[in-house]
């Protein structure tokens, strides 16, 4: 409303209000419209995880909050005082100043980026500093005569071309949920300028297709320094403890641990879809891995294959003591485009003289034509015509019953009342075996709606020793002396 309106017109708005009571309103409204226009960063209040997580320096960080944990606000208002050059790091000299070339991204344009995202950056930088925002292009320009010296934040999402990544140097990238690994690479490579971040924020659901990459590349090597914030901190923050632990109580009541887990605490689902959550990565007792040793000549030794036509083939070997305790103890893997001659003779090198009593193929393509391509030469009768140690490379179709070999491993894996199992690993010798072991999980079943089988089944990724190893374990062996070693 204008104040310069004239009394008569007031009057004819309405005759309720007298004109005293109109006056008034009209300073409310001006005093709303001013607060409006403060800048909202200048009455900031943060959480304790979006105040570590703005003051952390790391190269790559992520935020991984519950659901409400404020990790798009904890995000933008990181970048915003960056490219505003208000950042504390940057007065203690560990961060670049502006003007800075941003890139904040977000699953879809439509849905999160203009929704979400684009609306809580422009919330928090200083309005006066804003110069023009590029509908086309969707890029934000912040003015050349104020501390930002034209710095520019470039919105985009996940689904867009590929080619449109390209091109441009740029000093922070901020994705908002885990994007696609190939769209993670290209825009990585758009960040060649000194002191460049990257900024994750995301709530780790285990049906989100893109989570498994970012763990395994990204958050268990170390790659990313993550912070974990529980969506209790910014509730508390907002309505205080009473109201705070009732609206706890009516979002996560009714949530499974395994949900409480990722939806509230922003903790990865890891053990939720284990299929081996009994195999453990460290030392006996207690333990499924153990030193590299000599075998001693009295162990019996078995080995599977896991044989692909046209890509490499797998292979693991185990030893049985007297005792029926198994030990994997070498893996192999072949180059792509090896023939059988020549996994034959890594086979025999590696196996020095010391046959395995038996050795299992996977049953799929042991009877498949060969790399060779010729109709009557298959994987089984190839590897026969080569030797190791004096007997022929011959195999055995492996049972390939799915649940039946998960069952046998799992069985292997578990501990006695000493805390000792019945499978050890040598743990120089066996890495890659170990990483799949680590990793392997159940797919979701939401993917075999429409199919016939409705059951839930292994991620078919990474699972080459696995098979091996189910090979092995589900044709339940016996220890035998090597000198009752029979030809097989």
């Amino acid at each position: 409303m204008n104040a310069s309106k004239t009394s008569s017109e007031i009057s004819d708005c309405g005759n309720s209000f007298p004109l005293s009571k109109l006056n008034d309103l009209n300073l409310c409204l001006e005093e709303l419209k001013r607060h409006g226009e403060k800048n909202k960063i200048d009455e900031l209040v943060l959480t304790r995880t979006q105040a570590a997580f703005i003051l952390d320096d790391s190269e790559s960080k992520l935020f991984s909050g519950g659901t409400g944990s404020g990790k798009t606000s904890g995000m933008a208002v990181d970048v915003d005082l960056q490219v505003m050059d208000e950042h504390p790091l940057q007065r203690r000299g560990k961060m670049i100043r502006p003007p800075i070339n941003v890139r904040a991204m977000a699953p879809s344009l439509t849905d999160n980026v203009d929704k979400d995202l684009r609306p809580e950056m422009i919330k928090w930088l200083r309005q006066d500093y804003i110069d023009d925002y590029d509908i086309k292009h969707r890029v934000l320009k912040l003015k050349e005569n104020c501390p930002a010296k034209g710095s520019t934040i470039e919105f985009m999402s996940y689904d867009q071309e590929p080619d449109v990544y390209a091109g441009g140097t740029r000093h922070v990238l901020l994705l908002n949920e885990p994007p696609p690994e190939l769209v993670y690479t290209e825009c990585r490579a758009r960040l060649r300028a000194r002191g460049a971040r990257t900024l994750f924020g995301l709530t780790p659901e285990k049906n989100n297709p893109h989570l498994r990459w970012l763990f395994l590349k990204l958050v268990e090597p170390g790659q990313v320094k993550v912070h974990y914030a529980d969506s209790y901190e910014l509730t508390l923050l907002l309505h205080g403890e009473k109201e705070a632990e009732k609206i706890m109580r009516r979002v996560f009541g009714n949530m499974t641990e395994e949900e409480l887990q990722y939806r509230r605490y922003g903790r990865f689902p890891t053990l939720g879809g284990l299929i081996f959550p009994m195999f453990k990565k460290r030392g006996a007792p207690s333990g499924h891995l153990c030193p590299g040793f000599k075998l001693p000549d009295d162990w019996m030794t078995v080995m599977s294959m896991d044989y692909h036509k046209r890509k490499p083939c797998y292979a693991l070997w185990m030893a049985i003591s007297p005792k029926d305790v198994w030990f994997v103890y070498r893996e192999y893997k072949s180059h792509p485009d090896a023939t059988i001659r020549q996994i034959a003779d890594d086979i025999a090198r590696l196996e020095m003289g010391r046959a395995p009593w038996v050795r299992f193929i996977d049953p799929s393509s042991a009877n498949e034509s060969t790399r060779m391509d010729s109709r009557d030469r298959t994987a089984t009768r190839e590897f026969g015509q080569f030797r190791s140690g004096g007997r022929p490379i011959a195999f055995r179709c492996a049972d390939r019953a799915l649940q039946t070999g998960l069952d046998a491993v799992c069985e292997r894996l578990r501990f006695d009342d000493k805390g000792m199992p019945g499978l050890l690993f040598f743990q120089d010798e066996t890495k890659e075996t170990v990483e799949e072991l680590t990793h392997y999980v159940w797919d979701n079943p939401v993917d075999y709606r429409g199919t016939k089988d409705l059951k839930e089944a292994p991620l078919k990724k990474d699972d080459h020793y696995v098979d091996d190893l189910r090979y092995l374990c589900s044709a339940r062996l016996r220890y035998r002396h090597p000198a009752l070693m029979r030809a097989s």
